[in-house]
């Protein structure tokens, strides 16, 4: 895998439609955003690249077929969650905090605490939790406009990869699916499936 320079259309559309989405009037974006990834297979024959943008913590996967057989598998993207390195730097840069809901209510020891998130800094840290504000569990979104100031943006990561001969076929899913499936899960649940996205989507 190998991330290339964003492409400059990927990042305008992207923009746009998170300005888009600020200015409607149809729904509030205060506090409601999505995630989003696309993928694009481009080029001559022979020659064909994959190329995924991403904001936000959907992933694209690819499988490939390997010696003897054995479904290798490749991830394309790199999720962007508030406790990557990078993404927590500009986000505390910004003043934001980054943590967990949740710290001890009602949880055994060693439960799991789910995933980090981004909070304002004056949010509070008592129970019951429910003034922690807003715990989004991404670092990049399209919307959340509550979140622009504490550096939670649209702008997406770019990724390019050539397509090679024994590529099989690639998924592309949001968190709800990668919080619970491993990439090589994912990978034999569609390759069982022999082709019929639908029955995979229901396995």
């Amino acid at each position: 895998m190998d991330e290339g320079r964003a492409t400059p259309p990927l990042q305008e559309a992207f923009r746009e439609t998170h300005q888009s989405l600020l200015e409607q009037k149809k729904f509030d974006t205060f506090l409601s955003g999505s995630t989003c990834i696309v993928v694009l297979v481009a080029g001559e024959a022979n020659q064909k690249r994959i190329i995924v943008a991403n904001a936000g913590d959907c992933r694209c996967i690819v499988c490939t077929e390997g010696w003897g057989g054995k479904l290798i598998t490749t991830q394309i993207s790199v999720d962007q969650s508030p406790d990557r390195p990078d993404e927590r730097k500009r986000i505390e840069k910004n003043g934001g905090i980054v943590g967990m809901v949740d710290v001890t209510l009602d949880k055994p020891k060693g439960a799991d605490l789910g995933p980090a998130r981004v909070f304002w800094p004056d949010g509070s840290w008592e129970p019951p939790f429910d003034s922690c504000f807003p715990g989004l569990a991404m670092s990049r979104s399209l919307g959340d406009s509550v979140l622009d100031d504490l550096g939670v943006f649209p702008d997406p990561e770019v990724y390019t990869r050539a397509v090679k001969p024994k590529d099989r076929f690639l998924v592309i899913a949001s968190d709800g699916v990668w919080q619970v499936m491993s990439n090589e899960e994912v990978s034999a649940v569609v390759n069982s499936c022999n082709g019929d996205a639908d029955q995979a989507c229901k396995v």
